[in-house]
């Protein structure tokens, strides 16, 4: 299930001897103290403070930006054979206005979904977007849309900085919103998972499935694109969110 955690750096390190250590894990992938092993590992990364900056500077030109970018909010900062690691800008969207539909696309902004990996996501500067947290059984869906689904409140939580949020892949349907302040994450992504299943869009007030993410669209801003569009045919605009979260 979601887990966050806090507290758990002890010093600051950077790219590589986060990637040593984390080859070093000699627990079960994905089990509990993998997860907590790394979690540690990605909040003493995000004490880091240069971090983003020296990945900046060492893109040094258009070609390098563009080999890194995932999508227009979303960059790679370093991969390993068995990680990589991502940054998310998350920025404060207009209240009202023509490109205020275009900017929650952009961020995936008020979209409920799973994912079809383990994730582990840490913040590294700013309040952090803040993030609604369901559980669900996976078993429980079969991919019709729309289908009926038990979705589990777990409350809420903004990714401050050196907070982190581990999802288990399928399992935990979360909900972003716009942050007050402009914000960075970093993501730990584990490479070479199988899947199985879909990514799923959900509608949280009607707790159903009402949308299967496309596994062709590779970039983040894609495949949220989609799903921003699964939601806009099933669901009426959302009113404006104030960012809530717990401490």
């Amino acid at each position: 299930m979601a887990e966050v955690f806090d507290g758990l750096a002890r010093q600051a390190i950077d790219v590589e001897a986060c990637f040593a250590q984390i080859a070093a894990i000699e627990a079960p992938r994905f089990s509990a103290d993998h997860i907590s092993r790394c979690a540690r590992l990605l909040a003493e990364l995000a004490c880091h403070d240069d971090l983003i900056w020296d990945h900046l500077a060492a893109c040094q030109d258009a070609a390098g930006w563009n080999r890194a970018m995932l999508g227009a909010n979303s960059f790679v900062l370093a991969r390993s054979d068995q990680a990589m690691l991502r940054a998310n800008v998350w920025s404060p969207i207009r209240p009202h206005g023509a490109l205020r539909d275009h900017e929650r696309a952009l961020h995936g902004y008020d979209v409920a979904h799973n994912h079809d990996f383990h994730l582990l996501s840490v913040g590294f500067c700013g309040p952090g977007a803040a993030t609604e947290l369901y559980r669900f059984d996976p078993d429980s869906a079969d991919g019709s849309t729309p289908q009926p689904v038990e979705l589990e409140p777990r409350g809420a939580v903004a990714l401050s900085k050196g907070r982190v949020i581990y999802y288990e892949k399928y399992a935990d349907v979360h909900v972003q919103r716009p942050p007050a302040e402009l914000s960075i994450s970093i993501n730990l992504v584990f490479r070479h998972e199988t899947r199985d299943r879909d990514q799923l869009v959900f509608d949280v007030g009607r707790s159903q499935v009402i949308g299967v993410a496309p596994r062709s669209r590779r970039t983040l801003h894609a495949r949220f694109s989609a799903l921003a569009d699964i939601v806009s045919g099933a669901l009426p605009a959302p009113a404006h969110h104030h960012t809530r979260g717990t401490s």
